[in-house]
């Protein structure tokens, strides 16, 4: 009676890590094919973005792009200022 009693609450235990291991694998699977979608994205991401050596040739322009940029910037603050001052607005 007690070695039947041992037995069957062993047999519990092994029903119960069956079942544990069933759903960790499940939601390992899961993880992965999520893990491997975002690669997935990053591979396309990479397609899309240019390299350094890609952009070489556009150096000089973005250079000045964004010398026109904050040139323009610095105007503006410089035509605020003088309007601030001689009008009082």
């Amino acid at each position: 009676m007690e070695q039947e009693a041992e037995v069957h609450s062993i047999e519990v235990r092994l029903d119960y890590i069956e079942k544990m291991i069933s759903k960790t694998e499940i939601e390992l699977n899961r993880r992965l094919e999520g893990m491997n979608e975002f690669r997935h994205q990053i591979d396309k991401r990479e397609e899309t973005l240019a390299t350094k050596e890609q952009l070489k040739p556009y150096d000089k322009f973005i250079n000045n792009f964004w010398g026109f940029i904050f040139g323009v910037t610095v105007l503006n603050g410089v035509i605020s200022y003088l309007l601030v001052r001689v009008f009082g607005r």
